[in-house]
């Protein structure tokens, strides 16, 4: 969450403006950590901190002692990885067919431990509307990086696998190439709405490094956001869609084209 930039005078005062990452960001690594050490382990780890801790201040050395004494995980080290470092890792999406089973691997770019949950959806259809669906055949729990063997599931591939369904780390998502095309294709028709704004986030950071085009981004929202019923999720792709896309990321020739079609959405989401 950035400032008004005619509201940051100097330097110092752009200093004082850290609650957007201080907030989120922070949040974003205590439910990592949670998720990481269990909440079993997670909840012994805290309860032991506050007995110790009771009206008296305490140190974030000593948080992550107390934790430590919870779990057979080195929480040192995970406290070294996550606020020690900067930037964000990317988790990227490997999935091949294998008989009766399909594999999963996760590339990892950074140096951050993960725990995630994978989300994977097959085509289903609606028989009150007669249109494709995506249905949840399973969510399971992997630890990243992984130890060098892929993991296994039974049946025949997805056609959707999700990293990081549940949104449970602070990382970049990349879906496999399968899984992105029935992502662009049916977004609308994920069943969660936590589950189609991580894939929304996703095609914002491709846009933003480089990896998607603009207009594809602008035609899955055309194609989509009719169809959504989370408000803050037509919000957010809508002004991304407005300001980032059509303002600033499309070449002038191509703007007024990408307004009309977002002036044919507007009147599709009033209607």
């Amino acid at each position: 969450v950035a400032p008004d930039p005619d509201a940051v005078p100097d330097t110092a005062s752009a200093l004082l403006n850290f609650d957007g990452i201080s907030y989120a960001k922070g949040a974003s690594a205590l439910r990592q950590l949670v998720a990481w050490l269990g909440e079993k382990d997670f909840l012994a780890g805290i309860n032991t901190h506050f007995s110790r801790h009771k009206f008296a201040n305490a140190t974030l050395a000593d948080f992550i002692d107390n934790l430590a004494t919870a779990t057979d995980r080195d929480v040192h080290t995970w406290a070294d990885a996550w606020l020690r470092t900067t930037g964000v890792d990317t988790l990227t999406a490997r999935v091949e067919s294998s008989g009766h089973s399909w594999n999963l691997t996760v590339d990892r770019a950074g140096e951050r431990p993960h725990r995630i949950t994978v989300g994977t959806y097959d085509h289903s259809l609606d028989t009150h509307t007669g249109t494709d669906q995506l249905t949840l055949r399973d969510r399971f729990d992997i630890d990243i990086p992984q130890d060098g063997t892929p993991t296994t599931q039974p049946g025949h591939r997805p056609d959707l696998v999700v990293l990081n369904d549940h949104d449970l780390t602070y990382a970049k998502i990349r879906l496999d190439p399968d899984s992105w095309d029935t992502a662009l294709t049916h977004l609308s028709g994920i069943p969660d709405p936590l589950t189609r704004a991580l894939v929304w986030n996703t095609a914002r950071d491709m846009v933003r490094d480089g990896e998607l085009h603009p207009t594809v981004h602008l035609t899955a929202a055309r194609t989509h956001l009719p169809y959504e019923t989370d408000l803050a999720l037509v919000q957010g792709v809508l002004g991304f869609a407005a300001t980032q896309i059509a303002d600033r990321y499309l070449p002038p020739q191509d703007r007024p084209t990408a307004l009309a079609t977002l002036t044919s959405l507007c009147r599709d989401l009033l209607r």
